[in-house]
């Protein structure tokens, strides 16, 4: 009983606490849970930060950091994350013509290429949570903001701007959702932020239209259709007026499959081939290789050839195989024929003294680059071998 008295004694006391007394101890419960919740809204320095198995700590802390980390160098934050990689090197790419070749040459100096060449030695403030980037980043070289973006769960999220260039303007934009592209990626003019190319993604993938732009008339210089990540059907490319055609050419699940054009600034064909599955054929539907290959054969087993077809007969060779035609036993004796027509020169001279010097040591003997340079000195001198 006296044990319980002392109890009601105790609950008496507390009872006579005054009121203010009880409001400053509120007061202190309040302010050290607020401070405890502070604690994920703390501020750390990349410097001071530790990276272990891909989260941030602070230090030798045992629990992942959650905060803000500042000062983290671009390269560290964007260059694991596999779709930066993709959608910057496709960048890159697009703008390598506009890049001024100052910029060019130090990008090749410092060993850089890819998505690395839009990476400006930005220092970025990123928030963190449980060790991940996950919320707001912004990177900055110091005072203009290079580039703005959001991450998820350690990947990216949301949408990316990045600027560079001749006074800072817009280079690259582009959705990311899960870490990877998803919808337009836009680029830029290194010089004149003008758009330059468009290339269209689903969940990573390429998928839609890719469309080019001249930037300075704005024309479009290039169109093509993606499918599954891959070319499929026509892709176009014109001139900077955006009106001459350039090249055509048709693709199949990723490969050149049917016609292949090229024309040059005045309009006039320079090039025309067909392919099939990737390689080009004939009119025939042959290899248009190993038809080559056919007429280089027969052209050898001709007695007294050159070493080397010349360029003429060698382009002969080339268009009887995109018409279809194979050589035959009299095919072979007419490419001889035209051969043994080119007048004598220096060149036909090594030539012939390539051959001596083969049929003496054997087909495969390799003939230098000194022994070349000696011939040549006979032939000016009007020695041919016997």
């Amino acid at each position: 009983m006296r044990g319980c008295a002392h109890v009601l004694y105790y609950w008496k006391s507390m009872k006579a606490i005054n009121l203010k007394r009880r409001s400053l101890m509120l007061t202190a419960i309040i302010l050290t849970a607020t401070l405890l919740a502070g604690c994920k809204g703390d501020m750390l320095d990349y410097r001071n930060a530790q990276i272990v198995n891909g989260k941030v700590y602070a230090g030798n802390a045992n629990e992942p950091f959650s905060g803000k980390l500042a000062n983290v160098p671009d390269h560290v934050l964007l260059t694991e994350q596999a779709g930066f990689l993709l959608t910057g090197k496709l960048a890159s790419i697009a703008l390598a013509d506009s890049v001024p070749a100052a910029e060019r040459n130090a990008q090749s100096f410092l060993g850089t290429s890819g998505a690395a060449t839009l990476l400006s030695d930005a220092l970025c403030d990123v928030q963190i949570s449980d060790g991940l980037p996950d919320g707001k980043a912004v990177c900055k070289t110091p005072d203009l903001v290079r580039i703005e973006t959001s991450f998820k769960h350690g990947a990216l999220d949301g949408t990316f701007a990045l600027s560079g260039g001749q006074d800072n303007g817009p280079l690259m934009e582009v959705t990311f959702h899960n870490g990877q592209p998803d919808g337009t990626q836009k680029v830029y003019s290194w010089t004149n932020h003008k758009l330059v190319h468009t290339f269209p993604w689903n969940s990573g993938i390429a998928s839609g239209t890719e469309e080019a732009f001249d930037a300075n008339t704005g024309a479009v210089v290039k169109r093509a259709t993606f499918i599954d990540g891959k070319y499929e059907g026509e892709v176009i490319h014109y001139a900077p007026d955006g009106k001459q055609m350039t090249l055509s050419a048709t693709y199949a699940k990723g490969k050149l499959n049917g016609p292949y054009k090229e024309w040059d600034a005045n309009g006039t064909l320079i090039t025309d081939k067909t392919y099939s599955d990737g390689v080009e054929v004939g009119a025939d539907g042959s290899d248009f290789g190993a038809c080559m290959n056919e007429w280089d054969d027969a052209y050898r087993a001709i007695p007294g050839h050159r070493a080397f077809p010349s360029a003429e007969l060698h382009q002969q060779w080339e268009t009887s195989c995109r018409a279809g035609t194979h050589p035959s036993a009299s095919g072979s004796t007419q490419t001889a024929k035209m051969d043994s027509r080119t007048p004598p020169g220096p060149t036909s001279c090594i030539d012939a003294w390539t051959v001596a010097f083969r049929r003496e040591n054997g087909d495969d003997s390799i003939v230098t680059a000194d022994q070349l340079e000696e011939w040549g000195s006979w032939c000016k001198g009007g020695k041919w071998p016997n």
